[in-house]
């Protein structure tokens, strides 16, 4: 009888094991198709620039008070 269980028990983790193999097999070919997917998408758009960047004719100055107001509320929702 305990032959018997321990044949059993035996097959079981064999079993156990061979579910787990397969499953780590399709995860792997899951995360593949998505992958691709992801790839083939990405070569079909297109990207377009509406409009190109412009140096700015005066330099900006530091907004002193709006960053100290900013730095409060800040503070003030983080306690």
């Amino acid at each position: 009888m305990k032959a018997e269980l321990e044949r059993e028990n035996a097959k079981e983790r064999d079993l156990r094991s061979s579910r787990d193999i397969a499953w780590e097999a399709y995860i792997s070919v899951t995360s593949n198709v998505t992958e691709a997917r992801v790839a083939a998408q990405a070569q079909a758009t297109m990207i377009r620039v509406a409009e190109l960047a412009v140096v700015p004719e005066s330099p900006v100055a530091p907004r002193i008070v709006m960053n100290i107001g900013i730095a409060r509320v800040l503070t003030r929702n983080s306690k």
